[in-house]
């Protein structure tokens, strides 16, 4: 696909960049050199995009040095705070916006389940590799691990704030792998804020560590589509794709976006060996931790659904419902009929696709941001129906996705405008964040209780007689009916108030 954020220097202006920077005395491989890959906003002296050309300048002696260390640690500190400040919110929502019992004052699942009470019985590395429901969970047990080294009265507000730390971060690194597209900073951050705004972000999946790899799936596009300059950037790169495929059962497909795009870019570009290996670091990193899922998958395969399988019929009115309608905003959407939300979606959706081919008929060629808005918004319906037809059901978190890769895709579209690109791209962003706040408290199951908290310390009231006693403690989600199993986790009554760091948590 075309790139539209690789930097096209015309005549003199390639000239006026290069004695620039060498009379600025710049020197390569610095900080801020490596952090570029991360935060640019694009703003450079003679440099155009296939959204935005570059004019041709006239080299003069004393024209200013437009990227000196000064003006560019400036740009980067500025996308710090606002890449920063949007993971921060983003992390903040997910905590916040449920209904019910906090986040961090209940567990879920898997997590009092699993990765808590596998890091008390042997803490450190010993079951971080451990594969459960048909792949590999490196993250989560990682953060289970940490909890338990707190008292364990408090591993709820340690396993809901480590879990919206990272899930936050992937909502970040998604925004920035689209930096091609999207090269100014606050357009990156407006993307992080209307996705962590949708309705399905902050439900199920949010502040527990065994939905994590909902969120985990768009960090891997974003590093994915990451073009890193420099090895040092590459490494780190690498490294969290590692640790994110570890974790993600995704990851697979993936891995293929990722070969393909390098592989692309390797094709149409001239490349150095060291921009090759930077290029190429981040595929092979993320394909191996891919390979090792699907070893899993094949070795330990998960339970079959026990569930009959769903018509394929049932599908448009599924994604109708849970991703367009309670995915982006149930209260203000709940007034709308199938047909007529459909009708509106669509309408919007083939206004910005008409605009966006518009624009690239002009320049007698297909413009990327259709090529990546298309591909994102497609890839939405079929991100929800994978889930749907695997396990034969259907639940909230299968949303989550879909309604970040449909989001993503039509704030791409919206910036593809020529000359108004930042103005459309803008006031989609604000409208999506409405819409999504508009319905702002969630009600996911695990509000309903049990209060994990509260039922810790009264199991260290009442039922704790000697030190090695293990107690039951029940986590979320309650039985839904009267005898159906409950979900329950043990904890050691030594470990209740105390731990190896023995601090407590306010």
């Amino acid at each position: 696909m075309p790139d539209s954020g690789e930097p096209i220097l015309t005549g003199s202006a390639s000239t006026a960049a290069s004695t620039a920077a060498t009379s600025a005395g710049v020197a390569r491989g610095g900080v801020a050199d490596r952090l570029e890959v991360f935060f640019d906003d694009g703003r450079r002296a003679a440099v155009g995009t296939e959204a935005r050309p570059a004019t041709p300048v006239a080299a003069r002696a004393t024209d200013p040095v437009p990227r000196h260390r000064g003006a560019r640690a400036a740009r980067l500190l500025a996308a710090l705070v606002l890449l920063g400040g949007a993971w921060a919110a983003a992390s903040a929502a997910m905590l916040v916006r449920p209904a019910g019992i906090p986040p961090w004052r209940s567990v879920w699942a898997e997590d009092g389940t699993r990765f808590l009470p596998g890091a008390i019985r042997s803490p450190g590395p010993g079951t971080w590799w451990d594969p459960f429901g048909g792949y590999r969970h490196l993250l989560p047990r990682l953060i289970g691990d940490l909890a338990a080294r707190f008292p364990l009265v408090d591993a709820s507000v340690v396993l809901a704030v480590a879990s919206s730390v990272v899930a936050g971060a992937a909502l970040v690194l998604f925004a920035v792998g689209l930096r091609r597209w999207l090269p100014a900073a606050w357009m990156q951050a407006g993307v992080v804020l209307a996705v962590a705004a949708a309705h399905a972000m902050a439900g199920e999946i949010a502040a527990n560590a065994a939905n994590l790899h909902w969120y985990l799936t768009l960090g891997l596009v974003g590093l994915a589509l990451l073009r890193p300059r420099h090895l040092t950037t590459a490494l780190a790169a690498a490294a969290v794709a590692a640790a994110f495929a570890l974790s993600d059962p995704f990851s697979p497909l993936v891995a293929a976006l990722a070969l393909a795009d390098a592989a692309w870019w390797t094709a149409t570009r001239r490349r150095t060996v060291r921009t090759a290996a930077a290029t190429w670091m981040v595929p092979l990193t993320l394909t191996a931790g891919a390979v090792a899922q699907v070893a899993t998958m094949v070795a330990d395969p998960r339970t079959p659904s026990p569930f009959a399988a769903r018509p394929y019929g049932d599908l448009p009115a599924l994604y109708l419902d849970r991703v367009l309608r309670d995915g982006l905003s149930p209260v203000p959407l709940a007034r709308f009929s199938d047909d007529t939300l459909l009708l509106v979606t669509a309408a919007a959706a083939v206004v910005l696709l008409g605009l966006a081919v518009a624009a690239a008929g002009a320049r007698h060629r297909l413009g990327s941001h259709t090529v990546i808005g298309v591909l994102l918004v497609a890839a939405s319906p079929a991100a929800f129906a994978g889930p749907v037809l695997v396990n034969h059901t259907v639940a909230d978190r299968y949303a989550a996705a879909p309604v970040a890769l449909l989001v993503a895709g039509l704030l791409v579209l919206a910036a593809g405008m020529p000359r108004v690109g930042p103005v459309v791209f803008l006031a989609a962003c604000a409208g999506l964040v409405a819409l999504g706040l508009a319905s702002f408290a969630t009600h996911p199951v695990r509000g309903a209780g049990p209060d994990y908290v509260a039922a810790a310390r009264h199991a260290a009231a009442t039922e704790c007689r000697t030190p090695g006693q293990v107690v039951r403690v029940p986590v979320a989600p309650i039985a839904a009916q009267p005898g159906a199993p409950r979900w329950f986790t043990e904890l050691p009554c030594d470990r209740i108030t105390t731990g190896p760091l023995d601090l407590r948590l306010p």
